[in-house]
C-alpha cells in the first residue's frame, strides 16, 4: 500500500472525491430505507404518519453525520 504522502495531489483529490461520493450515496440509501421503514411500521401499528416527518428526521441525521465525519477523520 502506498502512503498518502507519496501520492500525487491530483490522486489524493480524486480519492477524496470518490470517498465523498460513496458516503453521500450510502447516506441517501439509509435515509430512504429508514423513512419507508418508519412509515410502514406506523401504518402497521394503525397510526398515520406523514412521509415528511421521518424524512426530515432521517435527513437531518444524515446531514450531521456528513458534517462530523470529516472532523473525525
Amino acid at each position: 500500500m502506498v502512503a498518502i504522502s507519496q501520492l500525487k495531489p491530483a490522486t489524493v483529490r480524486k480519492t477524496r472525491l470518490w470517498g465523498l461520493a460513496v458516503m453521500v450515496i450510502r447516506l441517501a440509501v439509509v435515509v430512504i430505507s429508514n423513512t419507508y421503514t418508519t412509515v410502514a411500521n406506523s401504518e402497521r401499528a394503525g397510526r398515520y404518519l406523514p412521509m415528511w416527518e421521518p424524512a426530515v428526521r432521517e435527513s437531518t441525521s444524515a446531514i450531521m453525520i456528513a458534517v462530523l465525519v470529516p472532523a473525525v477523520g
